[in-house]
């Protein structure tokens, strides 16, 4: 089973998006986001792929939803986020962009995760109730 953790920023009605380098998916935008490691737990993966992707450290507010799908594609988990430190520092053989998106604006970008998933960061966006993380038990 894959599973893709990632995680929406937004503030002053803008998302951070990224641009994917990789061959398979060049060009296209994402959250900063990427595949569960083996014994990660699915909200540490999330806070790493973020560092990873833009160098900024971000602290997790809520879970936006889990997102399940069939073998031809991952299951996703996708968090809401602020950042809390780091600078913007993009690894250039993974990611070519990254930028600060209007929510108004993401129809003009072609998007690498399916849509319902951008659909429901923007309904929690406007005040839409989102998972709080206690929600998450974590196995130890």
């Amino acid at each position: 089973m894959r599973i893709v953790v990632g995680v929406s920023v937004i503030k002053d009605g803008k998302i951070l998006l990224i641009q994917e380098a990789k061959e398979k998916v060049r060009g296209q935008w994402n959250f900063p986001a990427g595949h569960l490691d083996d014994n990660e737990y699915i909200a540490d993966a999330a806070v790493r792929e973020m560092k990873e992707e833009t160098g900024y450290d971000v602290k997790l507010k809520n879970l936006v939803g889990i997102f399940s799908s069939n073998n031809e594609r991952p299951h996703f988990v996708i968090f809401g986020g602020e950042i809390v430190s780091g600078e913007l520092e993009l690894d250039p053989e993974e990611i070519l962009d990254a930028r600060w998106v209007p929510l108004s604006e993401l129809g003009k970008y072609q998007l690498r995760m399916p849509k319902i998933i951008f659909d429901e960061v923007i309904r929690i966006s406007e005040g839409g109730e989102a998972f709080t993380l206690d929600i998450i038990k974590e196995i130890r």
